[in-house]
């Protein structure tokens, strides 16, 4: 691997912590009522291939994921994502299947408290538009 392939992942992994935490912090500060635009950027962190790995977080989770962003508003988030390239809306799945995707969220889990609360109350709905998003990408996919 080149030596600048390095150097700037090294950095993209610095800035990918910094933002995660300021929108973990902004959906606290805000009691999980986002604006429409700052839903469309929390999405577009989350799809973006390669800005955010686990392994940044050193064996703590993750504070909020693509799950989390999809508790806020599933409706916008899948519409939000249909507008866009089908690589990214699989990219903001994650190979997760909506039980793996949610567990954090479930009342035993290690989620945002106000997640945990919005997920419990709306828990159909946001699986199911979970489920909607991963059956779009597969329409979208080109056949092998």
């Amino acid at each position: 691997m080149p030596e600048f392939v390095s150097k700037t992942r090294g950095l993209a992994g610095g800035i990918s912590e910094t933002l995660i935490n300021a929108i973990e912090r902004h959906i606290f500060d805000q009691n999980a009522i986002v604006s429409a635009a700052n839903r469309n950027a929390f999405i577009k962190v989350f799809s973006i291939a390669g800005f955010i790995t686990e392994g940044d977080w050193e064996g703590s989770p993750i504070p909020i994921d693509s799950a989390g962003i999809m508790i806020l508003d599933a409706a916008g988030v899948v519409t939000q994502l249909k507008t866009l390239p089908w690589q990214e809306a699989d990219r903001f799945l994650g190979n997760a299947t909506a039980l793996q995707a949610f567990a954090r969220y479930a009342a035993s889990g290690n989620g945002m408290a106000i997640l945990k609360t919005k997920y419990a109350a709306n828990q159909a709905i946001i699986t199911a538009k979970w489920h909607e998003l991963e059956a779009w990408v597969v329409t979208q996919r080109p056949p092998n």
